[in-house]
């Protein structure tokens, strides 16, 4: 294949985002969980053993709806802990929490971002401790922002930002070639590589310690091709 001596790229050249063109968002999307139905009739026998309501639907809530025993050995061990009753019903109520920003923090310093803190303590009442459970048990969700945070952006919607293409600052799309490399010999197994440079306009072969210039350089044969920008 013959190579050019001099190329144009130009048009391939990016210019930031174009008017046609959504900004995707940066990582991946989060994992919705499918919402759990839960039994009302487990709720009602729960409910004879002496727990409430509330704790009912979230420990059948919490156990996958797996059973009145597992809801119960969960309720026993969250209670061993402090657990304070909250419901989450699969879908989370979080637009316009006020985070404790004290709790923020001290989520924050073991190493937590805060959209992950401030949505913990969403999903658990503002328990300091069953935040940092559920967060161990939630690696991959990226968090929320609180009511604060909201009212710190400027600027609107994004997706009405009018986005200007920005020109190039580093240079021109003109590239020309001055070296290449190409192979001597019968075949590959046999022979050696030698390399052809551009000096003063001229083509030069370098061939071990010879050096000598190249009349007709054999730039369709060459292996790697060496291009340079051509000053604007």
């Amino acid at each position: 294949m013959m190579m050019p001596e001099e190329m144009d790229l130009s048009e391939f050249r990016g210019t930031g985002i174009q008017k046609n063109e959504t900004v995707l968002p940066e990582g991946d999307p989060p994992k919705s969980e499918p919402e759990v139905q839960i039994k009302e009739e487990d709720v009602v026998l729960m409910g004879q053993m002496g727990f409430n309501s509330d704790e009912c639907r979230q420990a059948l809530i919490a156990t996958q709806n797996s059973g009145i025993e597992s809801a119960m050995n969960w309720l026993f061990e969250k209670r061993s802990t402090g657990f304070a009753p909250g419901i989450s019903s699969g879908v989370t109520e979080t637009q316009g929490y006020e985070a404790d920003e004290e709790s923020v923090t001290q989520l924050m310093a073991m190493g937590f971002t805060r959209p992950q803190s401030v949505k913990a303590l969403s999903e658990t009442s503002g328990s300091l401790e069953r935040s940092v459970d559920w967060l161990f048990s939630h690696p991959d969700d990226p968090g929320m922002t609180s009511t604060s945070d909201d009212d710190n952006v400027q600027g609107g919607d994004a997706s009405n930002t009018e986005i200007t293409p920005t020109a190039p600052t580093d240079g021109c799309g003109k590239y020309e070639m001055f070296a290449f490399i190409s192979h001597m010999g019968t075949s590959t197994m046999c022979g050696h590589y030698v390399c052809h440079i551009k000096k003063s306009n001229r083509w030069v072969i370098y061939n071990d310690e010879k050096v000598a210039e190249s009349v007709d350089p054999p730039k369709d044969l060459g292996y790697i091709y060496f291009y340079k920008r051509v000053a604007a």
